[in-house]
């Protein structure tokens, strides 16, 4: 775009930055969800055009470098081959597995086991699988030792296959799930090594490999954390995969009005603009690194979500970006909450308390009629407001979700996106995509590696050293645990 000489900003500059008029082209699923962008809220600051001009030129510098990164080989490239060379590879031995260890049946619970990237996309898959009245077994999800808690009371080592993972095999939640449960359970251990591979092979457990060269939360495409219990579960990965697929050639990434490269960009833009009251839009002093010298002022991104399956999409959301973004000179959370509409009576007071350091992004359902109906509930209220005739059961939790973000998209950058109906596998293919996509285009408009993980190592190294020094207590001098967990505060 050529510098205008006008300082006002014309609804198609915008549309240049945001499409926000073009839905078509700015969401290629609209039959699965819609999506909004508040571009009001920051239209005025955009009336400048040295500031306008400036995110243009970064823009398409942040486009040349995300298509050339050759990280996006890792969870972009070749997707259906990496699915279709596991099923020819692996498959076999897992299926061969199963039938050795329950004698040609199947089993009645699947406990897949890991924390962080190796729970992210099971936990959806799992309620997914668990709410088909024709599913194969039912699929729990754990990630350390206190989860096994709430094992059903008729889940034994007879009837239960337990799926491990942790690709360093050092990851101690992973490790003491299997150190307390008995040697005989029945198990698959997905690890390169490290206490989980050792324990497996002490225990006679068939080990199968992650590829090292994959980051964890980056691994859904790439990797068996979703894919190996799928299988055990009877999903249907190959449709599963050929959506991921076609998400990923829907979001070209090299495109900088791609939906997930937009939406990165209003992000980076929200975070970066100052509040109305300021004279200042931004520090484009320094010639050789404008960016250097922006100083991001919003810092918290709420997550708002109506429905359970939804939260849990939003989980991925969360934790791609509060992972993959956050380093020093970069401070914007995101934070998911108790949910809507709980949210509206404990926690938005607090978030549009300082509106101007905040950003939200609602993932709705917008039609929850499909919801379980108990006996006792009416299919529609007893109404004591007449103008509240019409009015089914479900309809109120998405108007009472809209009020929050009606309000909220008043006075903060908002991000909509809504689910008309039951979110299912294939919304969950697609959106996961675009969260990891829109992560690692913003990841790289700021400088930083989004698959790395620097403090997760040192919490790593923590817990092992804490389990060592806690156990010695414990065992020399029969201290009670309060006592350890007194002395580790020292």
């Amino acid at each position: 775009m050529t510098k205008k000489s006008s300082e006002t900003i014309k609804e198609s500059d915008l549309s240049q930055l945001f499409l926000p008029e073009n839905q078509e082209k700015l969401n290629p699923f609209p039959e699965m969800f819609s999506v909004k962008l508040n571009y009001d809220i920051i239209k005025d600051k955009l009336a400048d055009c040295k500031v306008r001009d400036h995110f243009e030129k970064g823009f398409e510098s942040f486009r040349k470098r995300c298509a050339a990164d050759p990280f996006t080989d890792t969870y972009r490239k070749d997707v259906l081959d990496y699915y279709r060379t596991f099923m020819a590879k692996y498959e076999p031995k897992i299926t061969k597995e199963i039938d050795r260890l329950f004698k040609g049946k199947y089993p009645e619970y699947m406990v897949t086991i890991g924390i962080g990237a190796n729970e992210l996309f099971t936990r959806f898959a799992a309620s997914v699988n668990n709410n088909n009245k024709g599913r194969r077994l039912e699929w729990l999800v754990i990630n350390s030792p206190k989860d096994m808690s709430s094992f059903p009371d008729d889940l034994t080592i007879e009837n239960t296959i337990f799926l491990e993972f942790s690709r360093s095999g050092v990851a101690e939640e992973t490790v003491k799930i299997h150190e307390y449960l008995p040697r005989k359970a029945k198990r698959i251990v997905f690890a390169n090594g490290g206490p989980l591979g050792e324990l497996a092979k002490r225990d006679g457990d068939i080990v199968l490999p992650l590829p090292p060269e994959i980051s964890g939360r980056y691994g859904r495409n790439k990797t068996p954390i979703l894919l190996a219990p799928m299988i055990v579960a009877g999903m249907d990965v190959e449709q599963h995969w050929k959506n991921i697929d076609l998400a990923i050639r829907k979001f070209d990434i090299s495109d900088g009005n791609s939906l997930p490269f937009v939406i990165a960009k209003y992000i980076y833009i929200s975070q970066r603009l100052l509040p109305p009251d300021s004279s200042v839009y931004l520090d484009l002093s320094n010639k050789k690194e404008p960016h250097a010298k922006m100083h991001p002022y919003r810092n918290l991104i709420y997550l708002g979500c109506n429905d359970n399956d939804m939260g849990l999409l939003g989980d991925q959301f969360l934790q791609f970006w509060n992972e993959g973004v956050n380093r020093p000179g970069n401070d914007l959370m995101v934070t998911k909450l108790f949910g809507l509409p709980r949210d509206s009576h404990m926690n938005i007071e607090g978030i549009l308390g300082n509106p101007y350091t905040k950003m939200a992004v609602f993932l709705l359902r917008t039609n929850m009629r499909e919801q379980k109906m108990h006996p006792l509930i009416s299919a529609t209220p007893d109404v004591l407001n007449p103008e509240h005739k019409g009015l089914h059961f479900g309809d109120e939790d998405v108007i009472f979700a809209m009020a929050n973000y009606r309000r909220l998209s008043e006075l903060m950058p908002t991000i909509f996106i809504g689910v008309p109906g039951k979110v299912s596998m294939s919304h969950s293919a697609v959106l996961g995509q675009l969260f990891a996509d829109i992560t690692f285009i913003y990841s790289n408009m700021i400088n930083v590696r989004s698959g790395e993980n620097p403090e997760v190592q040192s919490i790593r190294e923590n817990s092992s050293r804490f389990l060592s020094s806690g156990a010695k207590e414990i065992r020399e001098k029969d201290l009670p645990i309060e006592n350890v967990a007194r002395e580790l505060t020292k």
